[in-house]
């Protein structure tokens, strides 16, 4: 067995002996589902899943939201290159017009 995979499932059991222990030392865990009252073990596990679907429906929206800022953020930095593009553009002018005419000139040369 592989050390990650080793301290996973170590891990996985302690997170299991705490959440039995939590279970057994609370005084009374319930919940109200449809107005029907849920006690014990039931009560307590229906609430563990709600919290980790919570945690689950967390993480996709942070990774929807995070993913939905960087496009932004490459569209953005698009547009500012493209607007430094067209002002610099007059400056550039003469450079390509005398490679341009560097290029025409050794063209001809070689025919």
């Amino acid at each position: 067995m592989k050390t990650r995979t080793r301290n996973a499932l170590l891990v996985l059991g302690v997170l299991l002996v705490l959440v039995c222990s939590a279970m057994f030392f609370a005084d009374e865990t319930s919940v109200i589902i449809d107005g029907e009252k849920m006690n014990g073990a039931a009560g307590f596990c229906v609430a563990l899943a709600g919290g980790v679907i919570a945690l689950v429906a967390t993480f996709f929206a942070f990774s929807l939201t995070g993913l939905v800022l960087v496009g932004v953020s490459l569209l953005l930095a698009g547009v500012v290159f493209g607007a430094l593009v067209l002002a610099l553009s007059p400056l550039l002018l003469p450079i390509l017009l005398l490679t341009g005419v560097f290029m025409l000139i050794a063209k001809r040369k070689h025919a």
